[in-house]
């Protein structure tokens, strides 16, 4: 289950807290407690932290730049990535799931949202409040991870291979 942040600070105080976690991380045990903001599902501070931090910045002008209005798009990103998204325009925006996986409700100008991507797959997302904004979110395998090997599958014929395994699909 992936885990999302909306923080209403600016994006060096979210790296100094995500620094000063890392650095906390490295010295202390973390506490089972979990937290909850209006609109945002549970965190727990336990939670491992992300391996990977990537920013994107919303620029002045989105509005008119569908799917440019949020910066790299598609962007790709190993699993255990944060994204963070900073709106940097004048008027507010959403980073929309659109499949409702996350949502950051509206982000004033200075604003940012967090969404951590553990697992694989293809995260399409949108402003509700400019439906041409759009953009998508691709991630991968986690850094340093093997692929599942899958097993051979044989068609059950007699030409030598084993057909004990599973006929096909």
């Amino acid at each position: 289950m992936s885990t999302m942040y909306k923080k209403t600070a600016s994006v060096a105080l979210i790296s100094l807290l995500v620094a000063a976690g890392s650095a906390m991380a490295q010295t202390a045990s973390p506490s089972p407690t979990t937290t909850t903001s209006p609109g945002t599902s549970a965190c727990p501070i336990n939670s491992p932290l992300p391996s990977n931090i990537i920013e994107v910045r919303i620029p002045q002008g989105a509005t008119n730049l569908g799917q440019n209005g949020f910066g790299t798009n598609p962007l790709s990103v190993p699993a255990g990535t944060v994204v963070i998204w900073v709106n940097d325009d004048s008027v507010p925006h959403t980073v929309t799931s659109d499949s409702n996986a996350f949502d950051s409700g509206n982000l004033d100008p200075g604003e940012a949202f967090a969404y951590f991507f553990n697992s694989a797959g293809t995260f399409p997302y949108h402003c509700t409040l400019h439906p041409n904004m759009t953009g998508s979110v691709t991630v991968g395998s986690a850094p340093g991870s093997s692929p599942t090997p899958v097993p051979a599958v044989t068609n059950g014929d007699d030409s030598g291979g084993d057909s004990s395994g599973p006929t096909g699909y």
